[in-house]
C-alpha cells in the first residue's frame, strides 16, 4: 500500500511574506501561528519570542490557499525538513496553526497511526522522507504519496532486518546471462507459448494496464530507435520463459505486432507525424518503420538453471520496484509451478486451501482480498508451521514462508490432504468458540478490531494438530474457554508478543505458541 492511500491529506506548508505578519507581540484569538521549526521541542509546540502571527483577512486577501486545508489538526505528523525527522504533535495550542515550508504535513487515518505506533514503522517512513527530501527530484510531493509502506510487521522485519550472518549460497550455481534479442525472435516465443505473456497464471497481475497513449509511445521509442530499460525473464525452462520484468512493454508489442481481433492503433505520439501514423496497425505502417520494430534489439537478463531458488526471490524482488511491485505471495507463486513429476504445485495447493469455504468467510470477514495474494499468504502462514515446527523457527518470517512454498514439493499426497483437513477443521473449530472475534484481540475482550497475522498462524496451528476427538472436546468446553481466554491479558508476555516491535523474534513468536498451546491443553486432559 502507498502512503496516500492511508492518509486523509499530504501536503507541504507555505512561505508567507513577512511584511504580512503582525507586528505587536499579544496573541489574540483571531491570531493565526506561522509555525517555524523552532518552535517545536520535545514534541509540543513553544512559542518564541520571534513567533509569528498573522490575521486571516490578510491571508485570504493575498494568499490563493484555502486557510482551512492549511490548519494543523491534532494527530497530524508534522515531517521537518532542516532536522530531517517526524514529529508528532501531541497537544495543539488554542489557537489556529499552519505549518511553515519548513514541513510535510501528514494527516494519517486511523489505520496509519496504528502502524506508527510500532517504532519499527516510524523509523522505516522517517527514512524514506530523508531520502525524497535529499533527492533532486523537484515534485516531492509526488514521491511522498507514492511511499510504499509494508503491509505487516513481517514484511517490514524483512526490510530493516540485519542478519548477523549470510544465508550460504552456492555461488558458482548463479547463472544469470545477459544479451540482446531482436523483438521478433521474442514474439516469435510469444507466438509458441514459449514466453508466458498471459501472467495472471504465475502472477496475479495482468498485461495491458497501460492507456493507448503509453503504449503507443513505447512503440513510437522503438520505431525511432529510442533505448528502452531492460527485460527480465526466468528462462529455467527453456520451453516456457516467464516475465519477471517488462510485462507491460511485451504486452503492448503484442497488442500491436501480433493481435490481429483488437490490435493497438497508434495515438497521443510525440516524434511521428499524424498524417503517417495516427490511428495506424501494425500492418499499415511504412515497412521501414515495421522493420525497426522487428530487428529492435532488446537488452535480455536470463535467470538460467540451475539459479539456486533463494537468488531468483531476491532478484524478483529487486528489480520489481515500480507501481505495480510484485507481493511476496505473487514472487512465491510464480516460483512455484508444476514440474514434470508433480500432480499439483505448491502454488495451485495454496490456492487449493483458500478457497475453502470458510477460509474466504473469514477473509471477507476482516477485508482481506486475493488481489495480491493476501489471502494465500495468509494460508501459508499455516502451512510453514505445519512443516517446521514453531520451536525451529528462524527469523526472518519472510524468508521462513519461501522456504514453506519450496518444501511443499516433498510433501506426499497423503500429507497434503491431511494439512488441508486440519485447516479446515482447525478453522472451523476457532469460528465455534469466537466467531468473527477469531484472530482479533476482540477474543481477549480488548477494543482492537483488526486481524492479526500472529494470533491466526498460532491459533490454526494449535487447533489444527488436535486430533478430531480433542477438537469434540474443545468444542464441548467453548463457552468455558471463550470466557477464560480473556485472562490471557493479564499476562504481559504474552501480549507483548503480539504487539512488540518484531513480534517475529524467536523468543516472542515461541512465547505465544507455547502459551496458546498450554491454555488449550487445559480442556482436552
Amino acid at each position: 500500500m502507498y502512503l496516500n492511500e492511508v492518509s486523509e491529506k499530504i501536503y507541504e506548508g507555505i512561505k508567507i511574506i513577512k511584511d504580512h505578519f503582525i507586528k505587536n507581540k499579544e496573541v489574540l484569538k483571531d491570531y493565526i501561528l506561522y509555525l517555524k521549526e523552532d518552535e517545536i521541542s520535545e514534541n509540543n509546540i513553544q512559542l518564541q519570542t520571534n513567533s509569528s502571527f498573522f490575521k486571516e483577512t490578510i491571508f485570504n486577501k493575498f494568499y490563493n490557499h484555502n486557510l482551512k486545508d492549511l490548519e494543523l489538526h491534532y494527530g497530524d505528523i508534522l515531517y521537518s525538513k532542516p532536522t530531517e525527522q517526524i514529529i508528532t504533535i501531541s497537544k495543539l495550542p488554542e489557537y489556529r496553526i499552519i505549518a511553515s515550508e519548513d514541513f510535510l504535513v501528514i494527516r494519517p487515518n486511523s489505520y496509519l497511526k496504528q502502524l506508527l505506533n510500532n517504532s519499527n514503522y516510524y523509523k522505516y517512513l522517517n527514512n524514506e522522507l530523508v531520502k525524497i527530501y535529499t533527492d533532486e527530484y523537484p515534485n516531492k510531493i509526488e514521491l511522498v504519496k507514492k511511499i510504499f509502506l509494508p503491509k505487516n510487521y513481517a514484511e517490514l522485519e524483512n526490510i530493516l532486518f540485519e542478519r548477523p550472518d549470510k544465508r550460504k549460497v552456492d555461488l558458482s550455481k548463479i547463472n544469470i546471462k545477459q544479451g540482446l534479442m531482436t523483438l521478433d525472435k521474442v514474439m516469435k516465443r510469444i507466438l509458441q507459448n514459449e514466453i508466458k505473456i498471459e501472467t495472471s497464471t504465475y502472477f496475479q497481475r495482468k498485461g495491458g494496464l497501460w492507456s493507448d497513449e503509453v503504449k503507443s509511445r513505447f512503440i513510437e521509442a522503438l520505431i525511432v530507435k529510442q533505448p528502452v530499460p531492460a527485460f527480465y525473464f526466468d528462462a529455467t525452462n527453456e520451453d516456457e520463459w516467464l516475465i519477471v520484468d517488462g510485462l507491460q512493454r511485451l504486452s503492448a508489442v503484442k497488442q500491436f505486432v501480433l493481435d490481429k481481433e483488437n490490435p493497438l492503433r497508434l495515438t497521443g505520439l510525440y516524434y511521428l507525424s499524424d498524417n503517417e501514423y495516427f490511428n495506424k496497425t501494425f500492418g499499415e505502417l511504412p515497412r521501414s518503420a515495421q522493420r525497426n520494430i522487428e530487428e529492435y534489439e532488446i537488452i535480455a537478463y536470463k535467470i538460467e538453471a540451475p539459479t539456486p531458488k533463494e537468488v531468483k526471490y531476491k532478484i524478483f524482488k529487486s528489480i520489481n520496484e515500480s507501481p505495480l511491485i510484485l507481493s511476496d505471495q505473487e514472487i512465491r507463486h510464480a516460483l512455484n509451478q508444476r514440474t514434470e513429476n508433480d500432480t499439483i504445485s505448491p502454488a495451485e495447493y495454496v490456492e487449493e486451501l483458500s478457497n475453502i469455504s470458510i477460509f474466504t468467510t473469514i477473509m471477507q470477514n476482516n477485508n482481506k482480498t486475493s488481489d495480491r495474494m493476501e489471502d494465500r499468504e495468509i494460508v501459508l502462514r499455516y502451512l510453514a508451521f505445519r512443516l517446521t515446527k514453531y520451536e525451529n523457527y528462524s527469523p526472518s518470517m519472510t524468508e521462513f514462508l519461501d522456504d514453506a512454498m519450496t518444501k511443499l514439493y516433498r510433501i506426499s499426497a497423503n500429507d497434503l490432504e491431511r494439512y488441508k483437513y486440519d485447516f479446515e477443521q482447525s478453522l472451523t473449530v476457532m469460528n465455534e468458540i469466537f466467531g468473527q472475534d477469531a484472530y482479533r484481540k476482540r477474543m481477549y475482550g480488548l477494543p482492537e478490531e483488526n486481524f492479526i497475522n500472529n494470533l491466526f498462524e498460532a491459533w490454526t496451528y494449535i487447533f489444527a494438530i488436535l486430533n478430531d476427538e480433542n477438537r469434540r472436546k474443545v468444542l464441548s468446553k467453548k463457552n468455558k474457554i471463550k470466557e477464560m481466554v480473556k485472562l490471557l491479558i493479564n499476562d504481559e508476555k504474552y501480549i507483548n508478543s503480539i504487539d512488540a516491535k518484531s513480534p517475529y523474534t524467536k523468543e516472542n513468536l515461541r512465547y505465544r505458541f507455547n502459551k496458546i498451546n498450554q491454555f488449550i491443553s487445559n480442556y482436552i486432559k
